[in-house]
């Protein structure tokens, strides 16, 4: 018997190295008939094992030991089952939504007025006229509306709210757009009337307020409905319901 196991071990050695240097390298298959036949060799004088050598064409069959599940093979012109690509249609419904959150956004809030430091600038009324000057100044401007156009003045009361002096330079700081049952008519006109608000730069005591305009040129035959004026300042638009 020892000798029997000794011859075993000698041709599987001989098997695992071969005659070179190199190592072999083997197919998992390979690997499994060597295994099956070491342990064929190993335990067929044990009375108690039922195992018996598999002939080298059934190993090969069957691609490995008994007890374990050949790995399936694959065709290569298995049709694929995967769904073919299609583009991504927009959902109405998320589309709307999409609208109505850019129309939402570009709708505007009602004008509050603040331009910082303590300065507030609130609506008072507003005139058609051909002609407008200011009585109230030291300076005297008179300004003309040519022909087939009148002003519409609007006037704002410009105020420091802070308990001290303060600077107040509105120069640059807004746009103003005149709009008519929902129509643009106009921006503001440019002048050098000292009161003038789109220009106006001056400083102002604590508490203190002054009247200010602005200038719309508009045709002699329009008829304002629903009129307001479009405050953009810091990239925000505010509205001014004169009508």
């Amino acid at each position: 018997m020892k000798k029997k196991l000794i011859a075993a071990f000698g041709i599987s050695a001989m098997v695992l190295t071969g005659c070179g240097n190199g190592v072999i390298s083997l197919e998992s298959n390979e690997q499994a008939i060597i295994s099956n036949y070491m342990a064929d060799i190993l335990l067929k004088y044990d009375t108690k094992t039922t195992h018996k050598l598999l002939a080298y064409d059934q190993v090969s069959k069957d691609g490995n030991e008994e007890g374990v599940t050949p790995s399936p093979e694959v065709s290569a012109d298995v049709t694929s089952t995967t769904s073919p690509a299609t583009t991504a249609q927009p959902d109405a419904t998320t589309s709307n939504s999409a609208d109505s959150k850019v129309e939402a956004e570009e709708k505007t809030t009602e004008f509050n007025g603040d331009y910082g430091k303590g300065i507030k600038v609130s609506y008072g009324s507003y005139s058609l006229e051909k002609s407008y000057h200011n009585k109230k100044t030291s300076d005297y401007f008179n300004l003309e509306a040519e022909k087939g156009f009148k002003f519409l003045v609007v006037n704002f009361k410009v105020e420091n709210t802070a308990n001290e002096k303060t600077a107040c330079n509105l120069l640059k700081k807004a746009e103003y757009v005149l709009q008519s049952d929902g129509k643009v008519v106009s921006s503001s006109l440019v002048t050098m009337l000292p009161n003038d608000l789109s220009a106006l730069n001056t400083t102002l005591n604590a508490n203190e307020s002054l009247d200010t305009v602005l200038l719309f040129r508009v045709p002699d035959d329009m008829k304002l409905e629903s009129a307001k004026i479009i405050v953009t300042k810091d990239k925000t638009s505010s509205e001014i319901l004169i009508k």
